[in-house]
């Protein structure tokens, strides 16, 4: 784990709803895009008993934003966007 996702997953130790989006490469080789928000469950002030949250494949909105920026960044170059 990398210390910046360390400390947002302390960060999420408090209660606070926490909103990440990871890279996920998968067994057969795909690189998925993934947004999780949620917070840990607490009882009356007593250590971490659980987490809720969800779990959303981004996968293809990313992509689109890559092709856009891709695009973006090809009609620069042919003078089009100042």
């Amino acid at each position: 784990m990398s210390p910046a996702l360390y400390e947002r997953f302390i960060q999420t130790l408090d209660g606070t709803i926490e909103t990440s989006e990871f890279k996920v490469l998968t067994k057969d080789g795909r690189i998925l895009y993934m947004r999780v928000s949620g917070r840990t469950l607490h009882k009356k002030g007593e250590t971490p008993t659980g987490f809720a949250g969800i779990l959303t494949d981004i996968t293809e909105q990313k992509l689109l934003q890559e092709e856009l920026r891709a695009h973006a960044i090809h009609r620069s170059t042919d003078g089009f966007i100042q």
